[in-house]
């Protein structure tokens, strides 16, 4: 139960560093190609 525990919240930081990385690279290809881009690149992701 604990090691399950520690995967989820393992699972739950990398899901969070990836969203940060995703929001953080959206922000840059909006101001130069426009939201659909990033919106792409989130659902491929």
């Amino acid at each position: 139960m604990q090691l399950g525990l520690i995967g989820y919240y393992s699972d739950f930081v990398v899901y969070q560093l990836v969203i940060g990385v995703l929001g953080v690279a959206g922000l840059i290809e909006v101001g130069e190609e426009g939201a659909p881009d990033w919106i792409g690149t989130a659902l491929i992701c």
